[in-house]
């Protein structure tokens, strides 16, 4: 009798899932009630399932032996989330991606039918730098970009996206901390670092640069990224 109140307790497993197929999640849902006046109907019977997950919660326990969404592929996911109307927490997520793993909590609010904020908290360990990148199609900026960088990369991000309706994110909507760790990279077919070339060091190939480790914290502000000094 009151949709509102129901908590649905939901364990799901797939060899395999397409992340594309969940993006009506990005959505509002509709909160009003729907009726139909043919009570015991099929028809009826269905508005009120449908009432249910308009309207109640969600606990989900999601487990995929491999995932994909575009660019980005991961195996071995396992995810507790919670679903209220307009409002997601992620307890937590797990998963084997780009040769490490990937931890992930955090919260997607719904302001509205275009617009998702999104905070997240993640834990990136021993992953490949380049395929991250790819696979998150550079977060969104163009100022270094998969094929400027390779190396193994721990980090932890603090982050708050605002997502669109397709899950996308918004250009210079990010802000955040990043503390990360990369070891064993190399730099590459990077501009800013060639074109010193054109004025000192002339007789050096600036175009890989290799190092052990570089390790730093980033400030985002609004899709601005400031780099301290790193050695």
């Amino acid at each position: 009798s009151d949709p509102s109140k129901v908590v649905i307790d939901w364990n799901i497993f797939t060899p395999s899932a397409d992340l594309g197929s969940f993006l009506f999640l990005f959505q509002q849902r509709n909160d009003e009630r729907k009726n139909n006046s043919a009570k015991g109907s099929l028809s009826e019977i269905t508005h009120k399932i449908d009432n249910l997950f308009e309207q109640g919660s969600l606990r989900v326990n999601f487990t995929a032996n491999e995932i994909r969404y575009k660019k980005f592929k991961a195996t071995q996911l396992l995810s507790n989330f919670f679903i209220a109307p307009n409002v997601y927490t992620l307890n937590k997520i797990s998963m084997n991606h780009a040769g490490g793993t990937v931890n992930v909590t955090g919260a997607i609010n719904q302001l509205s039918n275009k617009t998702n904020q999104a905070k997240i908290n993640a834990i990136l360990k021993g992953v490949n730098v380049s395929t991250v990148f790819y696979s998150f199609d550079n977060f969104g900026q163009t100022g270094i970009e998969s094929n400027n960088l390779d190396g193994q990369l721990t980090a932890s991000v603090n982050t708050n996206i605002n997502l669109d309706a397709a899950g996308k994110i918004i250009p210079r909507s990010i802000n955040g901390l990043v503390n990360f760790s990369l070891k064993n990279g190399v730099l590459k077919h990077y501009e800013p670092i060639m074109k010193i070339q054109d004025f000192i060091f002339k007789n050096r190939n600036f175009d890989s640069i290799a190092f052990e480790e570089l390790k730093d914290k980033l400030e985002i502000k609004n899709g601005e990224v400031k780099i301290n000094r790193m050695e």
